[in-house]
């Protein structure tokens, strides 16, 4: 991971590699802690949604050519699980979209919910990324459960109130961050990210101006127990 890991040392932005690295890092901490609360969890990489966004741009009337497509890539069975994360990269900034109780669009879809982790934006602007993963989830519904969802179902959504950077460059440092911290507190944050009642002391701030060295010692630390 040399060119990934000058990334951290030097206070660049971080790329698909390290977020992705990271994200089953945080994956597997937590599985080896709880195994049960980890198979709760399904991660993307940052390729699928960057996919999906151009094969929507692409291909904007022909809709079931998206789903065909984008189908491929879906290896599991996504309604077995209750929380599904996005990592996304727009115009060089990264934020995060979690859908949180995904099989509920089927029979209460009060209940599934689409929460935006953004440490810059200070309110939604995420209309798209909502817009485009909704119709996937409704698709991939009528696909596996053989369920016709009517597109304009109301799903829930919003941006969770979390720390903001205070740079231009740390925002992939922020998302890894706020998957690591709900891990680590599903529990307490699922019902006020749901209610609209977080606050940025929830998301351990005082954490975050050592992220990238944390990081860099894990990467440190993996590279060398490999070496043994």
């Amino acid at each position: 991971m040399g060119s990934d890991y000058n990334r951290l040392r030097d206070d660049d932005e971080l790329n698909d590699n390290l977020i992705v690295f990271y994200m089953r890092y945080c994956l597997e901490k937590l599985r080896k802690n709880d195994e049960n609360d980890a198979k709760r969890y399904y991660l993307f990489d940052s390729f699928f949604y960057q996919k999906l966004s151009d094969m929507n741009y692409n291909f904007s009337r022909n809709k079931s050519k998206v789903y065909e497509t984008m189908s491929r890539w879906i290896k599991v069975d996504l309604l077995e699980f209750h929380y599904v994360f996005f990592p996304i990269c727009e115009d060089q900034h990264w934020y995060l979209v979690q859908i949180i109780n995904p099989a509920a669009i089927i029979s209460n879809p009060i209940d599934c919910h689409i929460a935006i982790y953004d440490s810059i934006a200070p309110k939604f602007k995420h209309r798209r990324a909502v817009s485009i993963l909704k119709s996937l989830l409704i698709d991939y519904v009528q696909d596996v459960r053989g369920e016709t969802i009517n597109p304009r179902v109301r799903i829930s959504y919003s941006i969770v109130n979390t720390p903001k950077q205070l740079n231009t460059v740390d925002c992939g440092v922020y998302i890894l961050h706020f998957i690591e911290t709900f891990m680590e507190n599903s529990s307490e944050l699922e019902q006020k990210i749901i209610d609209k009642e977080t606050d940025e002391d929830q998301w351990d701030p005082a954490a975050l101006p050592t992220k990238r060295q944390a990081i860099l010692e894990i990467i440190e630390n993996i590279e060398a127990e490999y070496k043994t």
